[in-house]
């Protein structure tokens, strides 16, 4: 009762900020009697010399338009730029509250070279955002600039060059600002100008001073989801003790000990989680089963007698796995697709885990020739995820027939929009990843990236091909994966050898996550729509951030954030003035479609701690990062 009077008074807090703050009006009619909004920025990049400069750009938003990016410049303009213009633009009019597809935007680059590279996307969403909320920040332009690459949901990715480019923000007098992912002490030194930044609610705070507190929005879901998620770690508890049975014991060398520790602690923190927090006890029940195969499958290739015996012992067992993945999906297909909110969202996740183990099974062709303990990690990860898969249908059983409840049409909506944005996101981290491959060859995994594009694609084809033949809940979870995997990619921390630095960026980029989570699903529940599991995301990951487990705790959050975003844009999307309409394509660029209006909700909702260090690196350890999240 406490928490509910507690949330309670939260929202009626922010209902004031809100009515103060932005008044709640469509696009139209905020824009009425203006031809279009105009800001300049200077953007840091390095030239092909090696040196630093500052290119500027002028940003033009045009009302009435539907979500068209036109980029210009006078030399060659890369995909990479291209896409991440466009994710720039998204996610700076979403954060903003309007629909993207409410205006088109043309950026023009004032240069004579060619422009490569996402780094100019965290400054030109900034811009965005700062132009459609009516944010004086803007007057700040002229004097400072920012590098950084955006992620889809509003935090600020790495990028190379920032000595050369803090250097020539110095020659010119302006202050500079770069992701807390590039963050080095040294830099204080190097360059003493420059001010890192971790996403949008941290650029607020650097750039006026103001802080703008809130506290984490605690929701409850509901107890036939809490008896679902108990019910899953029952069943992965009990098949993980089955699996650990089967290994003898005291033939275990040195690394398979420690997995086997790893998954005695996994099962004692399902068991401690099991009451007070039931998904995070599913899900450490999940990491559990998915470590005990992995050590089931690694002592069953030690007793084989060569390399070529291991391989056609994975490829056979990934068979095996691909056809009982096979059964799930004809299973989902034949199920009943209508029902309430909660029981759409999870038969979305339950497709979704389908696509990311099929994902698995795909780099599993390529790591049994490269790298076998990768394979059998992933192998592992299949199979624990046939058991996750079923528990989410168990799951969403339980909660169909609960309130408020989806139509058909409501679910093809909210299928069409998570494709729109998930189609811009996924091309954008496709770009990036060919980008890896072009400029860093040597020395990123080029197979396993291109591996990585492919599965991106894929899920992209799938969640469309579902969609085309009106299977929208299919439709849904494929998207949902599409995005999952691609703010993996985009979004990653450069490693540090200080603990301590390490424990700085991550805690910040936690606070950062948290803020952003506020202010999106403030937007939504003050337009009636409730967050569908974002709640339980966010509250493992606080359980995670307070065990100081960071790395697995921002995972976590930006599951939060992605799954929050697709309630967020079903939110706009429900208020008067929205058509919803088919996807269109451009040459250039995806172009998502959807003309339509939407009210502005402005709620600012948090400091940020300042600082964080965060990075850029593609590796194989990225492309696995679902296993690394523990996300059940």
């Amino acid at each position: 009762m406490n928490r509910r009077i507690a949330l309670a008074s939260t929202l009626i807090i922010v209902a004031v900020i809100v009515s103060l703050m932005a008044p709640l009006q469509s696009a139209a009619q905020f824009y009425s009697g203006q031809q279009e909004l105009v800001t300049n920025i200077h953007l840091p990049a390095v030239e092909s010399s090696g040196k630093g400069t500052i290119i500027n750009v002028t940003i033009t938003i045009i009302p009435g338009g539907t979500g068209k990016v036109e980029v210009v410049s006078n030399g060659k303009v890369d995909d990479t730029t291209k896409y991440s213009m466009m994710q720039a633009t998204v996610t700076g009019a979403l954060l903003a509250g309007y629909d993207w597809r409410s205006f088109d935007y043309k950026i023009v680059f004032l240069n004579t070279s060619d422009v490569a590279g996402p780094s100019g996307s965290a400054m030109t969403a900034f811009a965005i955002y700062s132009l459609l909320s009516g944010s004086p920040v803007q007057e700040i332009f002229p004097n400072m600039t920012m590098t950084g690459a955006i992620s889809p949901v509003g935090l600020y990715s790495a990028v190379g060059g920032i000595i050369e480019k803090c250097t020539a923000a110095r020659n010119l007098g302006l202050a500079f600002y770069y992701p807390m992912a590039n963050y080095d002490p040294e830099l204080e030194v190097a360059c003493p100008q420059a001010v890192p930044v971790s996403g949008f609610m941290s650029s607020m705070h650097a750039l006026t001073g103001v802080t703008m507190n809130a506290s984490y929005i605690n929701l409850n879901l509901p107890g036939e989801f809490n008896d679902g998620m108990k019910n899953a770690s029952d069943v992965m508890r009990n098949l993980t003790l089955q699996v650990l049975s089967s290994v003898p014991l005291e033939n275990l060398g040195p690394d398979l000990l420690t997995i086997y520790n790893m998954t005695i602690t996994a099962l004692n923190e399902s068991i401690e989680y099991y009451n007070d927090h039931p998904y995070a006890s599913a899900s450490k029940a999940f990491y559990a089963l998915y470590r005990a195969y992995q050590l089931y499958y690694m002592y069953e290739i030690a007793t084989l007698q060569s390399n070529t015996g291991v391989r056609e012992y994975i490829l056979s067992e990934s068979q095996s796995l691909e056809r009982n993945l096979t059964m799930l999906r004809e299973r989902l297909d034949s199920i009943d697709h209508n029902g309430s909110v909660y029981y759409i969202e999870f038969l979305g996740i339950a497709y979704s885990r389908l696509a990311s183990a099929e994902s698995s099974l795909e780099r599993i062709n390529v790591l049994v020739s490269i790298n076998i303990p990768e394979a059998v990690s992933e192998l592992a990860y299949v199979h624990a995820r046939v058991y996750s898969i079923l528990s989410w249908i168990d799951t969403a059983e339980r909660v169909k027939n609960l309130w408020p409840r989806l139509d058909r049409n409501d679910t093809r909506l909210l299928a069409t929009l998570m494709g729109d944005f998930s189609h811009i996101s996924t091309q954008y981290s496709i770009a990036l990843a060919n980008y890896m491959i072009d400029t860093y060859g040597n020395t990123v995994d080029a197979e396993l990236l291109r591996k990585y594009v492919d599965i991106l694609q894929l899920l992209l084809d799938e969640g469309d091909r579902y969609a085309m033949q009106a299977n929208y809940v299919a439709a849904l979870g494929f998207y949902r994966e599409a995005l999952s995997q691609s703010m993996n990619n985009i979004f990653s921390i450069i490693p540090s050898s200080n603990t301590t630095v390490i424990e700085y960026i991550y805690k910040n980029y936690i606070a950062e996550v948290v803020s952003l989570y506020d202010l999106i699903t403030l937007k939504a529940i003050s337009s009636g729509i409730i967050p569908g599991l974002a709640p339980a995301y966010m509250d493992y990951a606080l359980l995670e951030a307070k065990n100081s487990n960071y790395e697995t705790a921002l995972s976590l959050g930006r599951a939060a954030l992605a799954s929050s975003i697709i309630w967020y844009l079903y939110a706009l999307a429900k208020n008067p003035g929205i058509e919803t309409m088919p996807r269109q394509e451009t040459p250039e660029i995806f172009m998502p479609t959807s003309p339509g209006n939407t009210p502005v909700i402005l709620v600012m909702a948090s400091l940020l701690l300042a600082g964080i260090l965060v990075g850029l690196l593609y590796s194989a350890r990225l492309l696995r990062s679902t296993i690394k999240s523990v996300k059940y």
